[in-house]
């Protein structure tokens, strides 16, 4: 499953995403895709929401998505 972000553009400094995974099978691994080109910690992706309650909270700085906090089993 991936989950296109929203654009940086449509967001102010300081919003917020999180993401929980809460479905307990490991097929269905969640990557998050910023807009277009646009970057999360550097990367186009985030692939790392594969076990259950994996959890990844995301902050806009205006310019791009970085990873607040995350917790991976």
């Amino acid at each position: 499953l991936t989950l296109t972000l929203p654009a940086i553009a449509d967001t102010q400094a300081g919003d917020t995403l999180t993401f929980v995974k809460n479905h307990a099978s490991d097929t269905n691994a969640i990557t998050l895709d910023g807009n277009a080109s646009e970057t999360i910690d550097g990367s186009t992706t985030l692939a790392t929401l594969d076990a259950a309650y994996d959890t990844a909270i995301l902050v806009s700085d205006g310019a791009k998505w970085a990873v607040l906090a995350r917790d991976i089993a």
